[in-house]
C-alpha cells in the first residue's frame, strides 16, 4: 500500500527512527491477513494482485519515515512516509521480529540500489 499512494500507517507503538526504511513483505500464509490487505487495496482503488504474485519473505523496497505522532482520534501512532521506492529486484529475507536491522552489505551484495 505504501508504494501505491498510502503515506500514513497506524501502529500501536511509537518509533524514534527517521530516514530511510526498508519494507519487508512477510508471509501471507494467513488467509485473514491476505483478505485484510485486499480490503485495504480496494479502499484505495488499487487492483489487488493475485496471491500467487505477491512477494513473501523478502525486502521489496525502501521509503523515508519522516514522522511519528500519536492520534487521539485513531487511538494509535501514525507513522508518516515519503518517497516510496519499490525495488525491481526483491531481496529474500526471513524476518523474526516486526522491526529489525539488516546489514546494508547484504543489500549491496544483491545489486539493489535505493
Amino acid at each position: 500500500m505504501l508504494f501505491h499512494g498510502k503515506n500514513v500507517e497506524s501502529q500501536n507503538y511509537s518509533i524514534e527512527h527517521r530516514g530511510m526504511t526498508l519494507i519487508h513483505a512477510g508471509n501471507f500464509g494467513n488467509k485473514r491477513i491476505l483478505q485484510a490487505l485486499t480490503k485495504q487495496m480496494d479502499a484505495y482503488k488499487i487492483t489487488p494482485p493475485s496471491p500467487a504474485v505477491l512477494a513473501t519473505q523478502a525486502i521489496i523496497g525502501s521509503i523515508e519515515l519522516v514522522g511519528c505522532h500519536w492520534s487521539e482520534s485513531a487511538y494509535a501512532y501514525h507513522w508518516y512516509f515519503e518517497k516510496p521506492h519499490l525495488w525491481e529486484r526483491q531481496l529474500p529475507f526471513v524476518a523474526k521480529n516486526i522491526l529489525f536491522d539488516i546489514p546494508l552489505q547484504l543489500v549491496d551484495s544483491h545489486g539493489i540500489s535505493f
